[in-house]
């Protein structure tokens, strides 16, 4: 019993060895933001979009009509306040879906 523990402590150690060698256990994976968008219309076509913001990342908003195959900028991009951030605009009747990216910012 003591040798298939001997055995199974040596390859643990291995493959510790193996890991920190590949890079494994060098730098831990950077914490991914992806913010829940919050959409609204109303009946005249003023969509109101929201989002809850995290200081240190900027925030770039995306739309795209039907029929479209790529999405283009809504507005300018946003630094992270800790705060929400709302922006309305006009859809009118057209049927637009949005996307929003968070970047960290370096520091």
């Amino acid at each position: 019993m003591k040798d298939t523990f001997r055995k199974m402590g040596f390859g643990v150690v291995c493959i510790m060895i193996i890991a920190l060698l590949s890079g494994c256990g060098s730098k831990p994976p950077e914490e991914k933001h992806s913010p829940v968008l919050m959409i609204s219309q109303n009946s005249d076509g003023e969509v109101t979009l929201s989002w809850e913001s995290v200081v240190g990342y900027r925030y770039r908003l995306y739309q795209m009509d039907r029929g479209d195959t790529e999405w283009t900028p809504f507005g300018r991009t946003f630094d992270g306040t800790g705060e929400r951030i709302t922006l309305n605009g006009n859809a009118g009747r057209k049927s637009r879906r949005y996307w929003i990216q968070a970047d960290k910012i370096a520091p």
